[in-house]
């Protein structure tokens, strides 16, 4: 059992914890932006959260993508992600951060456009988000879609 406890905690701390999903605000396509977020197949990781002005509306795992259509305006998009300190966190010091890693870009979007988002990591957090040229969401709409709003298998 010792010799146990150290791989179960390692796994354990892969997953970190689940997160509501809400459904994102109904905005008719021809009204708002669409936004593809697409995340990346280079280096592997936990799941990644999305974030609509602060609201957890989708999940990410690694070549998956979603699509939100969002009003025009000042908009907040985010990534979160826990990776495997947040239980330790949670388990020897009695309290956890909020997330391990976390990124937002904050987009003034227009009406009828459409904006495409790259999801990664690197080497030193687990959440990085930026704007990608078309063809990488061209190329991720081959990939797994996952529906706004609805929580992870």
């Amino acid at each position: 059992m010792r010799r146990l406890l150290p791989a179960l905690l390692l796994l354990s701390g892969c997953t970190g914890p689940q997160l509501q999903v809400h459904r994102p605000p109904t905005v008719a396509p021809a009204a708002g932006a669409t936004v593809t977020i697409a995340r990346d197949t280079v280096l592997t990781g936990p799941r990644q959260w999305v974030l609509l002005d602060d609201v957890v509306v989708s999940h990410l795992e690694l070549g998956e993508h979603t699509r939100l259509v969002v009003a025009p305006g000042p908009r907040a998009i985010g990534l979160v992600c826990f990776y495997g300190t947040y239980q330790f966190d949670k388990l020897y010091l009695g309290s956890a951060k909020q997330y391990d890693g976390e990124a937002t870009l904050v987009l003034d979007f227009d009406a009828g456009t459409d904006v495409c988002l790259k999801a990664s990591r690197d080497l030193f957090t687990c959440a990085k988000l930026e704007v990608a040229p078309p063809d990488f969401c061209a190329a991720a709409d081959r990939s797994r879609f996952v529906e706004p709003g609805r929580a992870p298998e």
